[in-house]
């Protein structure tokens, strides 16, 4: 081998080596900026968090449901689901089907699902675009007549970049320190993100789901919906959860 031979041989292999560690240079630069732009991104959600409060109280003979912004960004396309247990020692599903659904709202309620159900009740719904700082939505809980019912609340909301929270509430009524009722259960304890869930999105997967929403998913097809209960009892969320703004 000549000695130009052998020159050019180091020169590619220098080359080579030139460009591999330019390479890896590049790669570890690479994760550097995508490592900094994930930190960027996380430290804007955190920033932009959604802080909602739940409380009840009782004014005027009646008893509310306060679901309150107290943080200090807006929540964003809020899906509220509120769904009551009724035992068939208070009421059974038949008697509470001739009771309280009116005539021509009968045809339209799978009443099967519910009658063979262990756990039915009555299910609810509000939606809101939006719910700024200090905001509050108000929830009577003026259902038809049950005694020291208890009543899970599951709540789905955005923050400013479209990630989707939930966080289910389980509600017991409460003698004691002057709220009607308390959450016994709170899951997750902090609100995490998950992919957007509708019940009545009729695609659902119910094996997808995890265990807390499948549970609320096995209430929901086993409620009356309020808004098929009658007129007298003045439900649903279009006529009476209202927003409230301090």
């Amino acid at each position: 081998m000549t000695l130009p031979d052998k020159i050019n041989i180091a020169l590619a292999t220098l080359t080579a080596c030139y460009v591999y560690l330019t390479y890896r240079l590049l790669r570890v630069a690479s994760k550097t900026n995508d490592t900094n732009r994930n930190l960027l991104t996380e430290q804007f959600r955190l920033s932009n968090f959604p802080i909602l409060n739940f409380v009840s109280y009782s004014e005027e003979n009646l008893n509310y449901l306060k679901i309150q912004n107290i943080g200090n960004t807006p929540s964003y396309d809020i899906d509220i689901w509120l769904f009551l247990t009724i035992t068939d020692e208070e009421i059974t599903p038949e008697n509470y089907f001739d009771t309280y659904v009116p005539d021509k709202n009968k045809k339209y309620i799978k009443f099967d699902k519910i009658k063979y159900s262990d756990n039915w009740g009555i299910s609810d719904r509000g939606c809101y675009p939006v719910l700024i700082p200090k905001a509050s939505i108000h929830i009577p809980l003026n259902y038809p007549p049950v005694d020291d019912w208890f009543f899970d609340v599951l709540i789905q909301y955005r923050d400013v970049l479209g990630n989707n929270y939930y966080q289910r509430l389980l509600y017991k009524s409460n003698h004691l320190d002057g709220q009607p009722y308390v959450a016994d259960e709170i899951e997750p304890p902090i609100p995490t993100l998950i992919e957007r869930i509708d019940f009545t999105d009729e695609k659902l997967d119910a094996k997808k789901l995890n265990e807390a929403f499948a549970w609320l998913y096995e209430n929901y097809k086993a409620s009356f919906y309020a808004d098929s209960l009658i007129t007298g009892l003045n439900v649903g969320p279009s006529l009476k959860w209202k927003i409230a703004y301090e």
